[in-house]
Formats: structure tokens, C-alpha cells, sequence
């Protein structure tokens, strides 16, 4: 059988007839570790800030030392608001230093938003509220 270690760092024990059957990922054996999200943007956003948003993303990412080449930055929705989908590699596949390079992508892009004027999406719901009948026994 072969014994695998868990992220919560509990004991899986496989048995051998069933290794053979399947394909094993080999986590520590990874080049590099996939960053894939969406951002969402206020729908009041114009197709210029859009574009503006979009090319200083890439350009943030290219110029990144934990970032590997051709990042993917495109528009990815529109209905009640703009998507933006994000899409790169970290050079690194250490969890913590990934960690860290997405964190500082992140920053990075809240930094691109504030200096383009661009709000992220909040969600918007509008509320009717009627009168309520009179209850029993009120006047």
C-alpha cells in the first residue's frame, strides 16, 4: 500500500490496486502554481478606465520577479457589473512565497483601481417596502 500525508496532516493509506488505476499528482514535483480569479467592477465603470485597468493589470504582472511570462488579463463579463478575469503563474510552488506574490498582486491591483477611479462591484438590491395591512384589532 502506499501512505500519503494529507494537507491537515492525516494518514491516507492506498492500496496498491488502486495506485495503479489512477493518475498521481505529484504536488511537490510542480514548475509552478496557478493564480486564477475574477475581479469585479462597478458597472458605472467606462470602457476606457476598462481598457486603462486591464493593460497596467498585465503590465504589473509581466514586470513581476515571482510572476512567470505571458500573463492573462482579460474582460470576462458585463451584466450588472464588468469581470475582469486574472489568470497567471507564480515561478514559485512554495506555499508561502506564493502566497505572498499573490498577496502582493492583489495589492497591486486594489493600487491600479484607486489610481484609475474604478470601484469594485458591491452588490446592489433594491428593496420595496409597502405598508403593512392593519393588524387585527388596531383602529
Amino acid at each position: 500500500s502506499v501512505k500519503v500525508r494529507t494537507f491537515a496532516q492525516a494518514i491516507v493509506t492506498i492500496p496498491n490496486s488502486e495506485v495503479v488505476k489512477k493518475p498521481v499528482i505529484n504536488f511537490s514535483r510542480m514548475g509552478k502554481r496557478r493564480v486564477n480569479f475574477t475581479v469585479s467592477l462597478d458597472a458605472g465603470t467606462s470602457p476606457e478606465q476598462l481598457r486603462a485597468c486591464s493593460e497596467k493589470i498585465k503590465a504589473m504582472l509581466r514586470e513581476h520577479v515571482g510572476v512567470t511570462a505571458d500573463p492573462v488579463v482579460a474582460l470576462d463579463g458585463i451584466g450588472e457589473n464588468f469581470s475582469l478575469m486574472i489568470y497567471f503563474y507564480t515561478k514559485t510552488t512554495v506555499w508561502q512565497e506564493y502566497l505572498t506574490v499573490r498577496e502582493e498582486i492583489y495589492y497591486g491591483i486594489l493600487d491600479i483601481l484607486r489610481e484609475q477611479g474604478v470601484s469594485l462591484a458591491c452588490p446592489r438590491r433594491l428593496v420595496h417596502i409597502t405598508p403593512a395591512e392593519k393588524a387585527v384589532g388596531e383602529l
